[in-house]
């Protein structure tokens, strides 16, 4: 015999899924005691359920392997919202489990009300519209189903959050029959991609091109090192220069003469200035959305004929839609077009000659672009700038780098795309703040992990301030960055622009402004260190905080509450070089 939440989290761990953030609650305890009985998996607690959920995306980023979190009906299914949300729109595999309450009492639809039982809600309902699959498991049926759709994750047929809604009295249910006998299989052994008709697309557009350009997005594959080896080839073959989305800059090497930086409304330079006048523009893994290619996309690498290569069907619409006739949707799989295509151009004979103005072989810099040189040496010379640059170069390469939401994460990819930085993940296309302080808890708890480092306005850290007691409680040290401007400068620039300098709920000070804050009392109240700098002393600020003999750190950097992010693309105008 045995009990359903000992079922799933069996299976759970046969799929690769063995790590759980949660927070406990009387309709997940089983779920949650199965997770922690079981010798293959761990349940990390949360001190709130949105966490959980960013916890789950830090770790996969981490890791490249599947986390999930666990939580309880109503409540803590609404908190975790924005957790499944940013799993579901990078498209990060994910599992989450969410207790509802006992069969005798789930009957509000049923009865055509709002709520019967306690905390009763319509999580499966809810979920389906942010997840890859979203399912309710009341019975025996109901289970094969779940166990059917967890399978897949082993299989790599899952590539977003699967969300199981399971009743409390289902869950501690003892059924006669195993239904983890045999564990899946999973597609290691697969063989090698053929060279398709993805690639024969491509390669003929090349034989037109005279100024093609490779776009690099989030959607390749999670190994890096894996990406580089394949992707690298193909650019030295071709001639070709690269540019990155902020997800992809984790491929992104400034000392690689065809990686020429990252681009988009936030990150002018050369990236932006090759955009605007290449006239072949291939997007492997990219979403082309607006941080992207602004709100104005007939503007958007204006002479380009464009090729999207995607395996998500569901953009093939959106793509149409914002670039017409002009784009070509390719649905494969990112990393097995790029493959096709090395293993063509090793074999083939033919000589590429493009940008015959450029010699790349020479240096980056090379690269005849319009980009704004004064610009760029504002952007680099600015205060967070720097201080962030400080911070990235010093820090070990072994640690995993996060970066919150607002104004301190322009700055931070303005300052990757400057210096040798390691890869800085986020909450790529949401955008929550709140979001690097539990990623960087999620991956302290990655098989492996040595280190996290946060990097956070001071407005973006308050909102998930509670998981510092987490982050004091593991093995692994997570260390935080945190660039304090006074509230939310992001907004404040956007109140800039269209309430003409009027800020409301975006400064410090009274209402409607946001309440007072003591950065290093919070931070010291939960037993941290804390160096209190300005730009001038981020020298020494940085080696302080990555010095080993202190493993519960923060930097804390002022900045003049008037600093803005500069070189931001205006509305409905070209990308800014």
């Amino acid at each position: 015999m045995n009990k359903v939440s000992d079922i799933i989290s069996q299976r759970l761990a046969r799929a690769g899924v063995k790590t759980f953030f949660g927070v406990q609650g009387g309709a997940c305890m089983h779920l949650i005691e199965s997770t922690c009985q079981n010798s293959e998996t761990q349940y990390i607690p949360v001190l709130n359920e949105q966490a959980a959920g960013l916890s789950a995306h830090g770790y996969y980023f981490a890791s490249g392997d599947v986390a999930g979190a666990i939580v309880t009906t109503g409540p803590g299914f609404f908190n975790l919202v924005t957790g499944i949300a940013a799993c579901y729109y990078d498209n990060v595999p994910s599992v989450f489990l969410c207790g509802q309450v006992g069969s005798g009492i789930n009957i509000a639809q049923r009865l055509g009300t709002k709520m019967y039982g306690f905390q009763e809600a319509p999580h499966a309902e809810i979920a389906d519209f942010i997840s890859d699959k979203s399912l309710k498991v009341r019975n025996e049926g109901e289970l094969l189903q779940a166990l059917s759709a967890i399978d897949k994750i082993a299989k790599n047929e899952i590539h977003g959050p699967l969300v199981l809604e399971i009743q409390d009295d289902f869950q501690r249910q003892m059924l006669n029959v195993d239904m983890v006998e045999s564990a899946p299989k999973t597609n290691a052994n697969s063989p090698a991609p053929t060279i398709g008709q993805s690639v024969s697309t491509v390669l003929s557009a090349l034989e037109n091109a005279k100024r093609p350009l490779m776009l690099i997005g989030g959607g390749v594959d999670i190994q890096t090192d894996k990406v580089q080896a394949t992707l690298d080839p193909i650019l030295r073959k071709l001639g070709v220069p690269a540019i990155f989305t902020w997800a992809g800059q984790r491929v992104y090497r400034p000392e690689n003469p065809f990686h020429i930086g990252l681009f988009g409304t936030h990150c002018p330079g050369n990236g932006n200035a090759l955009l605007q006048s290449c006239d072949l523009l291939i997007a492997v893994g990219a979403s082309l959305l607006q941080h992207q290619a602004g709100k104005a996309k007939d503007i958007f690498a204006p002479e380009a004929q464009m090729i999207a290569i995607n395996n998500g069907a569901h953009e093939d619409e959106r793509f149409l839609h914002d670039y017409g006739k002009r784009i070509t949707v390719l649905r494969e799989d990112s990393m097995e077009f790029l493959d096709g295509l090395n293993a063509h151009l090793k074999t083939g004979k033919q000589e590429y000659a493009y940008w015959t103005d450029v010699r790349p072989d020479v240096s980056r810099d090379k690269w005849k672009t319009s980009a704004s040189q004064p610009l760029q040496t504002a952007i680099s010379a600015q205060e967070p700038v720097k201080s962030i640059i400080r911070f990235l170069e010093a820090c070990p390469p072994n640690y995993t780098v996060f970066g919150d939401a607002g104004a301190t994460l322009s700055w931070t990819y303005q300052a990757a795309s400057i210096c040798n930085s390691p890869p800085v993940i986020t909450s790529f296309n949401l955008h929550s703040m709140g979001y690097s302080l539990p990623a960087a808890v999620g991956a302290a708890c990655s098989p492996g992990c040595h280190g996290a480092l946060s990097i956070s306005g001071d407005g973006g850290l308050m909102m998930n301030i509670q998981e510092l007691a987490v982050a004091r409680n593991l093995e692994v040290p997570v260390k935080f960055l945190v660039i304090d401007n006074q509230g939310y400068g992001i907004i404040r620039q956007t109140q800039n622009e269209f309430l003409e300098r009027r800020h409301f709920g975006s400064d410090i000070g009274k209402s409607p402004s946001l309440p007072p804050y003591h950065l290093r009392q919070i931070f010291e109240a939960f037993g941290y260190e804390t160096y209190l700098s300005d730009h001038n002393g981020a020298d020494d600020a940085a080696a302080w905080l990555f010095d080993p003999k202190g493993k519960y750190r923060v930097a804390i950097i002022s900045v003049d509450i008037d600093e803005e992010v500069q070189g931001t693309t205006p509305n409905n105008a070209p990308l800014v070089s």
